[in-house]
């Protein structure tokens, strides 16, 4: 009966998905009916939404909306068809622990900092400054709004909801933490980076990074760190430094004119065994109960 509940879950889930985009498809319908036939070509061509006559709001709205409507939708289902309590999908712990949130969001957000620094003085040049106070602060009132739905969606669905159903078919976690850690890579594949420098260099940064949040998880009981670090690195490329032909362009204050898909893997590898070994220094075991995976359904 679990199993199949989890399976009617991952259904319900992907149906889901046909009112989560349509606020955008009929904005597109709306585009073919006033005849922009050569904006939607140039959207179609680059799949980015700065090619369509969108503000900032409209662009975070469409991209951001999906996001907010499944993350709704799966705490639900796991309250209502699942029969648990929405805080046993991020954590094992009684309570939300805001202490392992602060510190990944902390140690990621000044690793992300300092990476970009040492960038800077070695490549000055390739960044560009152009702040404006009025438009960062509508940025950044967005990025609140939108960030922390899209950020809660990932995690609890990869590295919890998944894994969790996947034990249930498995008996162990091992296998789905390893397979949907890899699925959450390669569902990055659409994102135009990977187009324009290939899947060679670009996916061993998605996937790599899905395994070393996985492994946060596991090793702390829960999402608190992962939801801190995955929130950081998302909110220091959309609010801080953003870079030309990724999958979203905001008005940060520093934009990186040409991005090294290499250094930014070497960048990434250096940070995530950083982010371990200062972690560790302070706290020499982030050993949890083990059970977070193990929380039936």
């Amino acid at each position: 009966m679990k199993r199949i509940s989890y399976v009617g879950g991952l259904l319900i889930l992907a149906l889901a998905l046909v009112p989560a985009n349509l606020p955008f498809y009929l904005y597109v319908r709306g585009l073919v009916k006033r005849g922009e036939g050569e904006v939607l070509a140039a959207f179609s061509a680059t799949r980015d939404l700065s090619a369509l006559p969108l503000g900032l709001g409209g662009r975070f709205f469409y991209t951001f909306f999906p996001f907010m409507l499944l993350t709704a939708i799966l705490f639900l289902l796991w309250r209502l068809l699942h029969g648990k309590k929405p805080l046993s999908l991020i954590t094992s712990s009684e309570r939300f622990r805001f202490g392992l949130f602060k510190k990944g969001f902390g140690l990621w957000f000044l690793l992300s900092f300092a990476s970009d620094l040492i960038q800077f003085i070695l490549h000055r040049e390739n960044y560009r400054f152009n702040f404006e106070p009025l438009a960062w602060l509508w940025l950044l009132i967005l990025g609140a709004i939108f960030l922390i739905p899209q950020v809660l969606l990932e995690e609890t669905f990869f590295r919890a909801y998944l894994i969790k159903g996947g034990t249930l078919f498995t008996g162990k976690p091992i296998i789905p933490l390893l397979l949907f850690s890899l699925i959450f890579g390669l569902l990055h594949m659409a994102n135009p980076e990977v187009e324009e420098y290939g899947a060679l260099i670009m996916m061993p940064q998605y996937i790599g990074m899905g395994l070393f949040l996985a492994f946060l998880c596991w090793e702390t009981d829960g999402l608190e760190l992962s939801l801190g670090i995955h929130l950081a690195n998302n909110s220091w490329g959309l609010l801080f430094v953003n870079s030309g032909g990724t999958a979203f362009e905001t008005p940060a204050p520093f934009t990186l004119i040409e991005w090294n898909p290499l250094a930014s893997l070497i960048y990434l590898t250096m940070a995530m065994a950083l982010f371990l070994t200062l972690y560790y220094r302070e706290k020499p075991s982030l050993k949890g109960k083990k059970s977070f995976f193990y929380n039936d359904y």
